[in-house]
């Protein structure tokens, strides 16, 4: 993860290099400009698209997201020969890509002759790009990683914002069509095209504006009201749209050039209209030069640069007793709108307000997400209203939860201002920060243990739980409030992530790379050293140092002879806190290289305690000799059941299993090796399921009467307690009650179902004096785990009695 702020003026305030934790969590904590400004947040992993976000604010405020990553869809291609029909035609040999989506609604990436075998079977072509052989001289193998989504379903991945820049450096509202991940590589050096395109153009081999690359769209039915926004040029025959691809560094789309509305066969369509479009038999065509895949992100979009339509919700977020909810994060988001953040006020009332990118359309429909009162993302469907009339959407029903409070120090016991703590337990998330003089509070979860985390720690033993039992870190503890006792906060650290641009080269060829890395602490600059390491022994060293400013540094590796080899890098902060970080494998080879895997699983995370332990398990592997291979899983050196033979097409490998049961350990290890018979080499990738199970908790517990009054007889001495036993993994639990620490005779332990209410009823007993009270207690469990709710009643003149509820 690597987080930017900036300013409104784009100068850059503070830059973030994280890695995610084993739960996908993320934190960092930098500098907001208090006249507004914007965050940049780019998320990167090997075998998925990158996250790209820009969130503008105007007042800084803790901003929450969820950064989704999609498997990319993977190829090899080689040179093929001319084709001469059809969409993807080329007039010479060509390096042929084609994200294909087949008749059950998958979609898979194919090269070369596998393409046209695919259309035969009835798949349809989302995206083709045809790179002419003499456009790279030199270049032997690509290696394509492609995605493909349509912006009426898929808008919350739309990446950066909604703005564009014209040729002319002209800012305006992009309308998308659709939108690709489109990331070309040289398979030998792991180059982008981009790269490979300029040092080609530098050597004089090519120029480096010759748009030879013809790059072909599907457009989709949902788009064809916006396709006839405009005629980017009139004087072209038949219809124009521009395309984009994304500044990572700032968020906005960039003019690449313009393309023509074409039909299935590749003719240009003269006269194109809403009906022809909603034959779904219309794509775009478009030429650009190599130059332009040093980007990753395009986009097929209108700009508009009319005055804005605007729109609005708001409304109020609040909890049961009447009290508000203030800095909730808040986020808005549609296939026709900008993407809007924004927060709860002192008072929890809110209003979010956009423009719609196309305001010809009548539908004002948008998706509002926010983390409610126990961390938990939500998403809610809501109509907006245009400006000033805002639609309205209150959600006052929220049970309030518990809170914490405490104050970090340093070793010194000197307040540690500023510092980002994430609170976890089983099915709790949330994230806050010291203010400047080191205190923090949060709410939080009741009856469950949650751990503080300081900034990016990955152990620690501050662990508290708000039940009324004062205990741990907690200096007091009402059942609805915990008062920790001050955090003494180490010397974090340094973290940071090492990225390869190919994990499997030929002996003698370069390799680059890059490393980033960040302290917690701000104890700039950081050491780092990188060891490539066959076994234990190091085949190459390099190192340098990073500073707050640069907060990366380039890799650069040559002369590794055949072999395959793990990259280790240190990072040192300036006061000796240190770490090692795992920069992933390298193959070398002096021949034919191996295959390259991937193993997926369709949940990382089991509930062992849910009686739902089945997976689908998912393996590719793609070959960069083109050939083709077999795949086979394993897991403790066993073979794994219900796996299919897969499908193999020449570069290409898929395969899964299911269903799979994963056994009840904490952390289960899947292997995927991916085989090449050719040449008799192979390489292998894992996927770890961990295991866990969800505390239970009580939903809600009542006394009726609250009071026995003095003297009182018969079912008039009685109090009815009545609770309602909770649990996420919807398993039966086992309940008892207890009054003062004893256990309930009259109601003895029973197992009841998860949601179903129980009932106990008790008998103030004959020896009982005014003023005596009653603590019960109603205890649940399930999957090893326990939890309690307690209600106080009492006996006595009712102008004695105090009731308190827990």
């Amino acid at each position: 993860m690597q987080i930017i702020s900036f300013d409104k003026n784009n100068n850059e305030l503070g830059k973030a290099s994280v890695s995610s934790d084993s739960a996908g969590a993320f934190s960092a904590q930098l500098n907001l400009s208090s006249t507004g400004g914007y965050v940049m947040v780019t998320a990167t992993k090997d075998g998925f698209t990158q996250f790209n976000k820009r969130i503008d604010y105007t007042t800084p405020s803790n901003i929450e997201l969820q950064a989704a990553l999609q498997s990319v869809n993977i190829a090899i291609a080689v040179p093929g020969s001319a084709l001469t029909a059809g969409i993807g035609k080329s007039s010479e040999p060509s390096f042929n890509f084609a994200l294909i989506r087949l008749p059950d609604g998958t979609r898979k990436a194919l090269a070369g002759s596998a393409i046209k075998a695919a259309k035969a079977a009835g798949g349809t072509v989302e995206t083709s790009i045809n790179i002419p052989a003499s456009s790279v001289p030199g270049v032997n193998t690509l290696k394509g990683e492609l995605n493909a989504y349509d912006p009426s379903t898929q808008s919350e991945r739309f990446p950066g914002s909604y703005t564009g820049v014209d040729s002319k450096g002209t800012e305006g509202r992009m309308v998308s069509l659709a939108f690709d991940f489109m990331k070309i590589t040289d398979a030998d050096t792991g180059k982008s095209l981009g790269t490979v395109a300029k040092e080609l153009a530098k050597k004089g081999f090519v120029k480096a504006a010759d748009a030879s690359t013809t790059i072909t769209r599907y457009i989709y039915i949902s788009s064809c009201t916006n396709l006839f926004i405009q005629d980017y040029n009139t004087t072209a025959p038949g219809w124009q749209v521009p395309v984009w691809s994304l500044n990572p560094s700032t968020g906005k789309w960039v003019f690449i050039g313009e393309g023509t509305i074409v039909d299935a066969s590749d003719a240009t369509i003269a006269s194109p209209d809403v009906t022809g479009c909603g034959n779904g038999n219309y794509y775009l065509r478009i030429l650009v030069s190599n130059t332009e895949f040093a980007r990753s992100w395009w986009n097929l979009d209108h700009i508009v640069f009319e005055t804005p339509k605007e729109v609005c919700v708001s409304g109020t977020f609040g909890f049961t007793n009447g009290d508000p909810l203030p800095n909730l994060s808040l986020s808005l988001y549609g296939s026709n709108i900008n993407a809007k953040w924004g927060q709860t006020g002192s008072d929890g009332t809110f209003t979010l307000s956009t423009e719609l990118l196309n305001k010809n359309l009548a539908g004002r429909n948008a998706t509002l997400v926010y983390y409610d009162q126990n961390g938990n993302y939500t998403s809610t469907d809501v109509t907006l209203g245009d400006l000033p009339n805002c639609s309205n959407f209150d959600k006052t029903d929220l049970v309030k939860p518990c809170e914490v409070s405490g104050k970090l120090v340093d070793s010194d016991g000197v307040a540690e201002p500023y510092r980002s703590i994430r609170l976890q337990g089983n099915d709790f998330y949330r994230f806050t920060g010291s203010a400047g003089n080191g205190t923090f509070s949060s709410l939080v979860k009741c009856g469950t243990d949650i751990t503080a985390y300081i900034g990016n720690q990955t152990a620690s033993t501050n662990t508290f739980n708000v039940n009324g039992a004062t205990a741990g870190i907690e200096s007091s503890d009402d059942g609805s409030l915990a008062v920790l006792a001050d955090i003494a906060v180490p010397n974090m650290a340094p973290t940071g992530y090492a990225y390869l641009n190919s994990r499997t080269v030929k002996a003698g060829t370069a390799l680059s790379g890059m490393l980033s890395a960040y302290d917690e602490d701000g104890d700039y600059p950081i050491a780092w050293t990188l060891n490539v390491k066959n076994g234990s022994t190091v085949a190459a060293t390099q190192s340098g140092s990073i500073t707050a400013n640069s907060g990366q540094a380039s890799i650069e590796l040559a002369g590794l002879s055949a072999g395959n080899y793990t990259i280790e890098v240190t990072l040192t902060d300036s006061k000796g806190g240190s770490a090692t970080i795992n920069g992933g494998s390298l193959s070398v080879s002096d021949g034919a290289r191996p295959p390259v895997a991937s193993a997926y699983a369709d949940r990382a995370y089991l509930n062992s305690c849910g009686g739902n332990s089945t997976i689908t398990l998912y393996g590719s592997a793609y070959s960069l000799e083109g050939d083709v291979m077999t795949g086979a899983w394993t897991v403790g050196g066993a073979a794994v059941g219900n796996c299919s033979t897969g499908t193999s097409t020449p570069g290409y490998l898929t395969t899964s299993c299911t269903p799979v049961t994963v056994p009840s350990a904490e952390s289960t290890t899947y292997s995927f090796t991916a085989t090449d018979p050719t040449n008799g080499k192979s390489s292998t990738s894992d996927v770890v399921v961990r295991s866990y199970s969800s505390p239970p908790y009580v939903g809600s517990l009542t006394s009726t009467p609250a009071m026995v009054a003095e003297g009182a007889s018969g079912t008039a001495r009685d109090f009815t307690l009545t609770a309602v036993p909770r649990n996420y993994d919807g398993v039966d639990m086992s309940v008892s009650w207890s009054v003062n620490g004893v256990a309930i005779s009259a109601c003895p332990d029973a197992t009841v179902a998860n949601g179903v209410q129980t009932t106990c009823s008790y008998t103030v007993p004959t020896s009982a004096v005014s003023g005596d009270s009653y603590t019960f207690r109603f205890t649940v469990s399930a999957c090893g785990k326990s939890a309690y709710r307690e209600v106080k009643g009492s006996y006595g003149q009712v102008s004695d009695t105090t009731i308190v509820i827990q």
